[in-house]
């Protein structure tokens, strides 16, 4: 079965960020993969900084 993951919000730049159904956090670079996020990218959007569609 694949991975499920979810739009949350996006980054202030407007890469879009995921979560899966584990907790995991990715954000979106090319609309095609999926890559892990940096400490300060995943502090931003714990703190908030990011924009809910």
């Amino acid at each position: 079965m694949a991975e499920r993951w979810f739009k949350v919000g996006e980054l202030p730049r407007g890469e879009s960020v995921y979560c899966n159904e584990e907790g995991e956090h990715a954000k979106e670079v090319d609309y095609t993969y999926l890559v892990e996020m940096t400490p300060d990218e995943l502090k931003s959007v714990v703190q908030g900084e990011w924009v809910i569609k």
